[in-house]
């Protein structure tokens, strides 16, 4: 009679359960995007931004927190920088409104993309909105 090895499924069964425990809120996922996109702001071709000045850009540099003043900022020149995070239990996603990926969560930690793709998606998100 052959034996069923059981501990590769007990370690799956562990690993999920932990991917789930540590899974990251909303939250964390708008606070990375926006320190993403503070640290971007430099660098993103928007003639919205480009007409308010280097100083605007850095204090919206300086601005990490989403309920800060980043967030205020881009109101003003009428950004809404929240995006939609999906939580699927063991990984949670954040999208722009045009559906485009910007940060993968898991383990307790939010992933963001590269600066260049980070850079083209905002430019394009933001370009839709005709900014």
């Amino acid at each position: 009679m052959k034996k069923r090895r059981i501990w590769p499924w007990v370690f799956l069964l562990l690993l999920l359960v932990a991917m789930f425990v540590t899974c990251p809120k909303e939250d964390k996922h708008q606070e990375a995007f926006a320190t993403a996109f503070g640290n971007n702001i430099e660098n993103i071709d928007v003639p919205v931004i480009n007409k308010l000045g280097p100083a605007i850009k850095i204090i919206v540099k300086s601005a990490t927190s989403p309920d800060g003043l980043l967030n205020n900022i881009a109101q003003l020149i009428g950004i809404d920088l929240s995006i939609d995070v999906s939580n699927y239990g063991v990984v949670s996603i954040g999208r722009l409104p045009n559906g485009k990926i910007v940060s993968v969560g898991a383990f307790g930690h939010v992933f963001t993309m590269s600066d260049d793709q980070f850079k083209t998606s905002i430019e394009e998100w933001l370009h839709e909105k005709g900014l």
